[in-house]
């Protein structure tokens, strides 16, 4: 970016003189008459034109420029991060986090609010676009994924009824978590990750308690933990 910008000021720079030694060799000899000079302001004002005409292709040029350096193509996947929504996606945690692209943005009626938004999915999220926000930390929001796929488990699933709250005095109350806002526990790992994280701007609340599920990718069964935005999986085996 600062390559393209340092360009760019010198095209600017070249071009602000060139029109100025035009201007002032036009200024001066547009009131001769003879056949000499009248050459001479005809090649001023072809230069002069000359710089109009490299102004105006710099100016048309200048936004292909900064859209270029604002997104960024995954040949994985076979689409394009742009904009705001590729400032979160590296802001926030990037590959490791939301995995690859699935979708380019486009306009979706979000479910929870009937509302349409601009949104792109990738592999483990759902990025939302929200102008109502715009220029503070709540621009970008993540998908209600978690209510939008277990709506049935919320109203069914005992795991997902509200629970009691939970706490084991040989453990630090530090360590375990109750939201009286959904009614679940949050502890242990998954607390220690929900804090380090992002916690509930990012995540959400938890919409379950800690259970075992089988992974649909997979097919092995994990500790697992739903929120409002994520699910979180335990896996002992990536341990340290």
């Amino acid at each position: 970016m600062v390559g393209k910008l340092a360009l760019e000021v010198a095209l600017l720079s070249i071009l602000v003189a060139t029109f100025l030694i035009a201007y002032q060799s036009l200024k001066k000899g547009k009131y001769r008459v003879s056949r000499r000079r009248m050459n001479k302001v005809s090649g001023r004002s072809a230069l002069l034109l000359s710089g109009f005409m490299l102004a105006s292709l710099w100016l048309n040029n200048l936004p292909g420029l900064y859209a270029a350096e604002n997104s960024r193509y995954f040949p994985q996947t076979g689409h394009t991060v742009s904009g705001k929504f590729l400032s979160y996606w590296n802001d926030k945690g990037g590959l490791p986090t939301f995995g690859y692209p699935i979708t380019e943005a486009q306009n979706e009626i979000d479910p929870e609010t009937g509302k349409t938004y601009q949104t792109q999915w990738f592999e483990r999220n759902r990025f939302e676009l929200h102008p109502e926000n715009a220029g503070s930390k709540f621009e970008v929001l993540l998908g209600l994924l978690g209510k939008d796929l277990k709506r049935e488990a919320l109203k069914l699933d005992p795991d997902f009824q509200r629970a009691l709250a939970f706490s084991d005095p040989a453990v630090p109350k530090n360590s375990q978590w109750y939201f009286e806002e959904t009614g679940h526990n949050l502890r242990f790992r998954f607390l220690e990750y929900w804090l380090a994280n992002g916690g509930l701007e990012r995540f959400g609340y938890p919409l379950s308690e800690e259970y075992r599920e089988v992974d649909p990718e997979t097919g092995q069964v994990f500790l697992v933990q739903w929120f409002e935005r994520a699910r979180f999986e335990f896996h002992p085996e990536n341990g340290g």
